[in-house]
């Protein structure tokens, strides 16, 4: 396996920060009105939705297990129903938790994507690599191949960049 000198990962990152400052207004700022166009309303009304079907399911193993309880319902039956309940709602409770994380990610991105467009509108071309502002807006670098690197920035963006010798 071979390696990638520092100096060329410090050299790729000020080229795609001088890339960013340059472009801030055809880059960030359609991403950041992308990230406010997501409709968390309607996200917000399908964790609504979700959460009432999780209680009718309640609702429906209740009644399960009183008829259960009473002698009503055969044992055999009521295995498959629970069973089939117990299902449904694990589904309907990881389902919940995706969109709520969806939601809650969304906002952090946007903040994350202020901050970026912020920092680009206020600073000039970056001469040399300064460790801060790499802390604060990448998030993790994915190596392609030796010619080519990603930055994942914290906001959600995936920028390439080539790799200079």
């Amino acid at each position: 396996m071979k390696f990638i000198k520092d100096e060329d990962i410090k050299a790729a990152f000020v080229t795609m920060l001088n890339k960013l400052i340059f472009s801030c207004d055809m880059i960030l700022k359609p991403f950041m009105q992308g990230l406010r166009n997501i409709d968390e309303k309607a996200y917000l009304k399908k964790i609504t939705e979700i959460e009432e079907r999780i209680e009718k399911n309640e609702n429906q193993r209740n009644v399960l297990m009183e008829l259960m309880s009473k002698g009503l319902l055969n044992p055999g039956l009521f295995t498959k129903q629970n069973t089939e309940l117990l299902s449904e709602f694990a589904r309907l409770a990881t389902e919940k938790k995706h969109i709520s994380y969806a939601v809650s990610g969304n906002a952090s991105k946007i903040d994350e994507t202020q901050r970026l467009i912020r920092f680009c509108s206020r600073n000039r071309m970056a001469l040399k690599f300064n460790d801060n502002v790499f802390e604060d807006f990448v998030d993790e670098i994915v190596v392609n191949s030796r010619e080519e690197i990603v930055f994942k920035m914290k906001c959600g963006l995936s920028l390439k960049e080539r790799l200079v010798d």
